[in-house]
């Protein structure tokens, strides 16, 4: 029997009146991942929101049939809350708090892995992994956010995910060894990765991975299906 695609969900929401260098960086952290999920031979749907509600994120969760396996978000927190904008045809932001925000994702049983890379976001993670919601792990962050050490993670960690076909918290492990290598004292690693403990008395896997039949350098290619969230 052929797996089933993989689904990836890649959300932002800012304000659209930013710069357009601080625009640019969340086009080229989705172009990266793209890239890199292409390397994988299964095939995957890769949905982008860049103008994210929580009613365009109920929308599209519910339509996918709870089947997405990865959710990542690039765009602004502070603990315990998190920005979306009020409205699609808006630029407003406004701030949901961990637990609106995690009535959102909690729906969503497949998912595997959920990536906040925006500002001191790791309380939220530790949240959607507490058996309160049960996601089975999350990546947050420990503190304020460069925007392009948050790219560069976001590429370190699934390269190793995809290309290597490593579990998340090796790809986690690696992808930090890396960052430090590159980056020294110079800079602060943010980044920590959240395992639920409830995923030891469910039948999800504790530490799901990629396993890529077939490696070849990143592409993109039929093997991708990209769609916008409309």
């Amino acid at each position: 029997m052929r797996p089933r695609r993989r689904q990836v969900y890649f959300a932002t929401a800012n304000d659209w009146k930013l710069s357009e260098a601080h625009l640019e960086f969340l086009h080229q952290e989705l172009r990266q991942i793209v890239s890199l999920f292409a390397t994988v031979s299964e095939s995957v749907t890769f949905t982008t929101n860049f103008k994210a509600t929580p009613q365009s994120l109920k929308r599209d969760l519910v339509r996918s049939n709870s089947r997405y396996d990865i959710f990542h978000y690039a765009g602004h927190s502070r603990p315990g809350v998190i920005a979306l904008l009020d409205s699609e045809a808006g630029v407003t932001l406004r701030n949901y708090d961990a637990v609106n925000f995690a009535d959102l994702l909690g729906r969503m049983r497949a998912f595997r892995l959920v990536f906040l890379n925006s500002c001191e976001s790791i309380s939220i993670a530790r949240y959607l992994t507490s058996d309160k919601v049960g996601i089975p792990c999350a990546i947050g962050t420990t503190s304020l956010l460069e925007d392009h050490h948050g790219m560069h993670f976001a590429y370190l960690f699934y390269a190793q995910l995809c290309i290597c076909g490593t579990t998340i918290s090796s790809a986690f492990d690696r992808a930090k060894r890396e960052f430090i290598r590159h980056y020294g004292e110079k800079v602060l690693f943010p980044y920590e990765l959240v395992i639920s403990d409830q995923i030891f008395t469910r039948n999800v896997p504790r530490d799901w991975k990629f396993i890529p039949k077939q490696r070849r350098p990143p592409r993109t290619d039929s093997n991708i299906t990209i769609s916008l969230s409309d």
